[in-house]
């Protein structure tokens, strides 16, 4: 057989041209042994920057992941403690075996998660050529920071679950083959690798080239001359129809009538923690003035403490989730000329009837690279695939989007 792309005779039964990598035949039958073909794994090993690709470690911050489980462990035992000292005061063994058993699976549950947290800060990254698989939205991650749950395909037919956080995964999708970072349970980086890519659709975006030195990829925002992690020249992204989109919309008077938009809102609001917050001071103020008959009740009755504890966790909640809120309010606006690429949608919670849903808009920028980011449900619904125009941004969060036509 013959390469239709470079002439070069092909032998055998082999999918993919020696000389240049294409496909020996279009509209294959198999997608997955196309995905996986041990080809593709051998062209990645003599790709330009592989071997640098094996020198970068990505960080990871053992106290962004590990302060949250901490604090949940903390609590629990916490809570177990002051079980169990008043039960053994009162010496009522059936509510130690009771409520103390109940707390004591709680805090045991923790620790669980806790541990598997200190597994993966204690393990060293390990580098290997994968496929993505699958990619799924999930709560489980026990650092509660990824919400991705990626499926990776090593050679030897091997799957590895990793958790994954949106940084990551914005830039890859399945199907795409790279070297992955991959600390225990945890995918910290994903170097992908333009080899063998089955052929774009006609509206899908190219993305652009990875550094031919490093092999590090091109970050969100503008086209820029020169690689950010090692200084090489990087060669000039070739996005076809949508580089002239990007050249027409950046010279066209709604993009810099765009960026002098302000935009006050479009990330959660701080109400509802706010009510939270008022409600929890009301509780506060009512366990004050009733604080001697609340010492009587823990002296009387050695469930008694609960109550205090009960009047006061909607105020130490709502303090909570109003500072988390508050992270896209103290975030720079910034206003970048993006394409959308995907929305998608995952119900978070279901309570009968009841779904609560949360929203993400993968976008590319005028270099091709792609970011993921939140938004709030009626601007998703706004939103489709191929939309050109002003994204503004604070934080990780899409607040607003401007179309330009």
């Amino acid at each position: 057989m013959t390469c239709a792309t470079c002439g070069a005779t092909i032998e055998g039964d082999r999918q993919f041209c020696e000389q240049c990598g294409a496909r020996a035949a279009h509209g294959v039958a198999d997608l997955e042994a196309y995905r996986t073909s041990p080809e593709r794994f051998d062209r990645v090993e003599v790709a330009p920057g592989y071997q640098a690709t094996l020198q970068y470690t990505p960080s990871l911050s053992a106290a962004r992941e590990l302060w949250r489980p901490f604090a949940r462990f903390v609590g629990a035992c916490g809570i177990v403690a002051l079980v169990v000292t008043q039960a053994l005061a009162e010496g009522d063994v059936k509510a130690l075996l009771g409520v103390g058993g109940i707390c004591g699976a709680w805090a045991v549950y923790e620790a669980y998660r806790l541990v598997l947290v200190l597994r993966r800060v204690a393990a060293r990254t390990r580098r290997e050529i994968m496929i993505v698989v699958s990619d799924r939205f999930t709560r489980r991650d026990p650092a509660a920071i990824c919400y991705h749950h990626v499926t990776l395909r090593a050679r030897d037919g091997t799957l590895h679950r990793v958790f994954a956080p949106g940084a990551v995964m914005g830039q890859i999708g399945i199907g795409d083959i790279g070297v992955a970072f991959v600390r225990h349970d945890r995918l910290l980086d994903f170097r992908w690798f333009d080899v063998m890519a089955p052929p774009l659709e006609p509206d899908e975006m190219p993305r652009p080239a990875s550094c031919r030195a490093c092999g590090g990829p091109q970050r969100f925002g503008p086209i820029r001359d020169q690689c950010a992690y090692c200084g090489e020249p990087l060669p000039r992204p070739d996005l076809g129809e949508f580089g002239a989109r990007f050249v027409a919309a950046a010279s066209s008077p709604a993009a810099a009538a765009a960026t002098r938009k302000r935009i006050p809102f479009g990330v959660p609001s701080l109400l509802p923690p706010l009510g939270i917050i008022a409600a929890g001071s009301f509780f506060a103020w009512m366990a004050y003035l009733a604080r001697e008959l609340l010492a009587a009740a823990a002296r009387r009755w050695w469930f008694g403490f609960l109550a205090t504890l009960v009047m006061l966790a909607p105020l130490a909640t709502g303090l909570v989730w109003f500072w988390k809120r508050l992270v896209p309010y103290r975030a720079h606006l910034r206003n970048e000329l993006v394409v959308v690429i995907r929305t998608r949608g995952e119900i978070v919670r279901q309570n009968g009837d009841n779904e609560t849903w949360r929203f993400f808009v993968t976008v590319a920028g005028p270099n091709g690279t792609r970011r993921e980011l939140n938004v709030l449900g009626p601007l998703s619904k706004r939103l489709s695939r191929g939309q050109l125009g002003v994204a503004h941004l604070r934080s990780d969060w899409l607040a607003d989007f401007t179309e330009i036509t």
